[in-house]
């Protein structure tokens, strides 16, 4: 009885961790040149994981951020948004240490950028940065995306 016990507990607890990875828009206060911010949480987080984006004030543009793991000796490193039936995209740009021992890709994007428009397709996705490979889910995507890029209009 005690295992049947275990076992419910064990699929009911695994099921709120997975409903815990989501996309979200930060309710936090940006910055002077910081619009809203959009990105991925992951289990059971309160911060951004592996990649997120913000508006640039007064402008069609994006700042995007990516976990890109190991910095590489020429500075330069890159990730791939992998959507099941989509063209892939891939964004390349200098890669900073963070205070944290891995290091972030950071450049800035038109939000019309292909990258936008395939997280918009609200699918599951593969996000893949040198030997880092994160499977990205859907949840509640579609709706993210678009309350953030109507907060950056």
């Amino acid at each position: 009885m005690r295992w049947i016990a275990l076992l419910l507990f064990g699929f009911v607890y695994s099921g709120f961790a997975s409903a815990q990875t989501h996309w979200a828009v930060s309710s936090g206060r940006p910055s002077a040149d910081e619009g809203p911010k959009f990105g991925y949480v992951s289990d059971g987080g309160n911060y951004f994981d592996t990649l997120f984006a913000y508006c640039l004030r007064d402008t069609k543009e994006a700042v995007v951020i990516a976990d890109v793991g190991e910095h590489p000796a020429d500075g330069e490193s890159s990730f791939t948004l992998t959507v099941s039936g989509e063209p892939s995209v891939t964004i390349r740009g200098k890669a900073e240490p963070s205070i944290y021992g891995d290091n972030w890709l950071k450049v800035r994007l038109p939000l019309e950028h292909p990258m936008f428009e395939l997280l918009s397709k609200g699918q599951p996705m593969t996000y893949v940065a040198g030997s880092t490979r994160v499977s990205l889910s859907a949840s509640n995507l579609t709706a993210t995306m678009l309350r953030w890029r109507n907060a950056c209009r």
